[in-house]
């Protein structure tokens, strides 16, 4: 990992790790109503994410590129047909600011320039497949274990790892103003995250 990413999303990790949320669904104590409201929220999001892979994908540098971004992206997409919210009358109505304000800094930044699409969407392999880790319930009944097992099984840790080399190698290729650009849209990512958990624990 380029260690001026990892600076940024080290601190980010530790915060996110330390938020009420993270904590009281890694101690299988988080309100039932809560994580509802968490998931309306990442369905929401993930409605968008499918769409800006595959727009990503598009821009993509090289032919591995491309490939590995449209499976993720069909992946995300088979994820959201199979979500329980696919048959009521969900709308944008539901969003929190934090999940509109994410899902447009992903559509904004997947348009054009392949080096900040690629710095948008990292955060969200990286931060999921990190504190899920690092946050594993201790206790084998907690009933939010299907989350973590989701984000630390080999298949989304592997794509993490791909992703992770994918973002080294665009980097190393880019100028130093590409460069500061790409590690500003990371640590924007990062806060976007923080800001889509926090909403959605406190709405």
């Amino acid at each position: 990992m380029n260690k001026n990413f990892d600076v940024t999303l080290q601190k980010y990790i530790t915060r996110t790790c330390h938020h009420p949320f993270l904590k009281e669904l890694s101690a299988g104590t988080l309100d039932k109503k809560i994580y509802d409201y968490y998931l309306l929220q990442d369905y929401l999001y993930l409605r968008v994410y499918a769409k800006v892979l595959a727009n990503l994908a598009g821009h993509a540098d090289n032919q591995a590129d491309k490939d590995f971004l449209m499976r993720c992206a069909k992946e995300t997409a088979k994820e959201v047909a199979a979500i329980k919210y696919k048959d009521q009358d969900v709308s944008w109505q539901n969003a929190t600011n934090a999940c509109l304000d994410y899902t447009k800094f992903l559509k904004t930044h997947t348009q054009n320039n392949y080096a900040a699409g690629l710095s948008a969407v990292f955060p969200c392999f990286y931060m999921y497949q990190k504190i899920a880790a690092k946050l594993y319930p201790k206790n084998p009944q907690n009933p939010y274990l299907d989350w973590f097992d989701t984000y630390i099984d080999k298949s989304f840790t592997a794509q993490t790892q791909t992703i992770i080399a994918m973002l080294n190698r665009v980097y190393h290729e880019s100028d130093m103003q590409q460069q500061t650009m790409m590690n500003e849209i990371i640590e924007q990512s990062c806060h976007l995250e923080w800001q889509f958990w926090d909403e959605a624990y406190n709405a």
